[in-house]
């Protein structure tokens, strides 16, 4: 399911469904999402506060979430992620990230996320025309040792659940 906001996003993680895998397909996107809930939400009330401090918005066109909000939205998307692993439920949970660039925010989720999960499995990409992609287990709970695994070549979807049944 394609979300366009972040209320439908986090219904759609935290929604009750039999099914044997459920795939939150990008926790960077969903950040984007609730960045946009809370320019949105901002806008509307003409300011925001940091450090109980107010501080109006006086042009909305332009108004763009201050980087000192940023680890809130860090925190509701590990806390969505949390939320999702506590309930009871008999499938998978499969949650992916797509990264553009390193920094300290991304490495700080992915130390608390990884430590929620039985495996950690990282793609990546050659830069040719067509790519070939492997796999790197950063984490692999009572399995062998984290590694790089072989290359993968042809549908990367089809690969990444091939390498995903092999560990669990």
């Amino acid at each position: 399911m394609i979300t366009p906001d972040w209320k439908s996003f986090k219904h759609a993680v935290l929604e009750e469904k039999e099914c044997f895998i459920k795939i939150v397909d990008g926790i960077k996107e969903a950040m984007e999402l609730f960045k946009d809930y809370l320019e949105q939400k901002f806008i509307a009330q003409g300011y925001y506060i940091v450090e109980k401090n107010p501080i109006e918005i006086k042009d909305p066109d332009t108004f763009s979430l201050p980087y000192v909000m940023y680890p809130k939205l860090y925190d509701e998307v590990k806390n969505l992620i949390y939320e999702l692993l506590r309930m009871e439920h008999n499938y998978h949970i499969l949650v992916t990230s797509h990264w553009f660039g390193e920094s300290d925010a991304k490495e700080r989720l992915q130390e608390d996320i990884f430590r929620k999960f039985d495996t950690v499995i990282e793609l990546k990409a050659s830069k040719e025309e067509t790519p070939t992609w492997w796999a790197i287990i950063h984490k692999n709970r009572g399995r062998e040792k984290a590694g790089v695994s072989n290359v993968i070549r042809g549908n990367l979807t089809e690969k990444l659940l091939t390498i995903w049944q092999k560990v669990i």
